[in-house]
């Protein structure tokens, strides 16, 4: 997949590479590393790392020069604690939008608590407001889905199963 959103099969690991094997299907998202150790580092919020985060796809690379080419390069290298394993049957092509749109959705809605008994507004059905929908109503949420274009109803109602905490709202 190309840019930022990386699925593949992992080819060689490390020597001290103890969660993946050669052979398994994973994923690498946007960051690929960071320090490690600043503030930010230590706390899970990478994005932030006070030395410079390189990202997958046209960043410095750090330890092997030049930029990142992502999804673009022959193969890629990356630390363990970037890489998410791909469960067995995932088709990569269904996985690769969860490392870019899902993550943006699924990042706000966990951090806010979404799940039973709140309700989730979603403006907009692109390609965030799909995954969000879906995202939210999988974590239990009641979901207002708010939307300007009626061709999209129908799949708007699909994605978030018409379960009866699912309002769809159309607007102009």
């Amino acid at each position: 997949m190309p840019g930022h959103e990386i699925v593949g099969e992992i080819i060689a690991i490390g020597e001290n590479v103890q969660r993946f094997n050669v052979g398994e299907l994973a994923a690498i998202g946007c960051i690929v590393d960071s320090c490690q150790h600043c503030n930010p580092c230590r706390h899970d919020l990478e994005q932030f790392c006070e030395n410079g985060t390189t990202l997958s796809y046209n960043t410095p690379d750090k330890h092997l020069g030049g930029v990142t080419l992502g999804g673009f390069a022959q193969s890629y290298v990356c630390k363990e604690d970037y890489v998410l394993t791909v469960p067995e049957g995932l088709d990569p092509a269904a996985a690769a939008p969860l490392l870019c749109a899902g993550i943006t959705v699924y990042s706000p809605l966990k951090h806010w608590r979404a799940g039973a008994g709140k309700i989730v507004g979603i403006l907009g059905i692109g390609g965030l407001g799909h995954m969000a929908i879906k995202i939210a109503r999988a974590m239990g949420a009641h979901v207002v889905v708010f939307t300007t274009s009626p061709d999209k109803v129908e799949d708007a109602k699909n994605w978030g199963h018409m379960k009866p905490c699912f309002r769809l709202m159309l607007t102009r």
